[in-house]
């Protein structure tokens, strides 16, 4: 909802705070796509990216 703005005002940083909570907990949320469009957070794609779409992967998803 932080994400699309549904129901409340956009913030990417909230958004970004939920889906790694989430990711955190083994729910299939690809961090690594939010790393590198940097939505919410300082873009990284040198290093936490690859950490995230490795551990995205191990958790089944296939994208």
């Amino acid at each position: 909802m932080y994400d699309e703005g549904i129901g409340t005002k956009i913030d990417n940083q909230k958004a970004f705070e939920l889906y790694q909570n989430a990711a955190n907990l083994a729910n299939d949320v690809n961090l690594a796509s939010i790393y590198e469009k940097g939505d919410g957070i300082t873009k990284d794609i040198d290093k936490k990216q690859f950490i995230w779409y490795e551990k995205s992967v191990k958790q089944g998803n296939q994208e």
